[in-house]
């Protein structure tokens, strides 16, 4: 089987498990989540954190955000735009939010001002489905893959996920950036380079 049909299999049957997910778990994975990052330095350390809205029960971000703006650190949100480039912006609070066509909550370009990528300590990234090598597989559209090369190279990527999307080995391309850390609402971990 080629690897991109691989792909799509996994996405699919991961996207099934995920739309499947009850509200109670959620929740409490929404606080397990916040608990364990609470716990690890390069969040502590970070002074600017760029997360992702959570979309059609993807791991829950909006308690960490809102943690994070608490202990004011500067926050930065992606827009997706037609082309399906991401472009940062910083982000006040909440109430600048509008709703994309996909109905994805993404920074108002009217109000906010677009971020320096090079500023960026953490990138909490979202994903269908990990591994132990920090490989991932998104939507199959590229947007991380084109924006992550822009940070510096010490700013850490962080695969953000539910426990079950993360597998021992899945399909990459050689061209694909793998993430330093994998968080889940049960452990996080620093992963494994060949």
């Amino acid at each position: 089987m080629r690897q991109s049909a691989t792909k799509t299999v996994l996405r699919k049957q991961m996207l099934q498990k995920r739309r499947a997910l009850d509200k109670d778990f959620i929740k409490k994975s929404e606080e397990s989540f916040l608990e364990i990052i609470n716990h690890f330095s390069f969040y502590q350390d970070a002074k600017t954190i760029m997360f992702y809205m959570d979309f059609q029960n993807e791991a829950p971000t909006r308690a960490l955000l809102k943690n994070a703006l608490l202990k004011n650190k500067n926050i930065v949100l992606p827009l997706t735009d037609k082309n399906f480039k991401i472009i940062p912006y910083k982000l006040g609070g909440e109430e600048i939010l509008i709703t994309s066509a996909l109905g994805i909550s993404e920074p108002d370009p009217l109000t906010c001002s677009v971020a320096d990528p090079k500023e960026i300590d953490v990138v909490l990234i979202p994903g269908v489905v990990f591994d132990r090598m920090g490989n991932r597989i998104g939507f199959g559209k590229g947007c991380y893959d084109a924006f992550l090369p822009q940070l510096r190279s010490d700013a850490l990527k962080v695969g953000f996920s539910y426990d079950f999307q993360l597998l021992k080995r899945i399909p990459f391309e050689p061209r694909d950036i793998p993430m330093d850390f994998i968080l889940t609402e049960k452990r996080i971990f620093k992963t494994i380079r060949s």
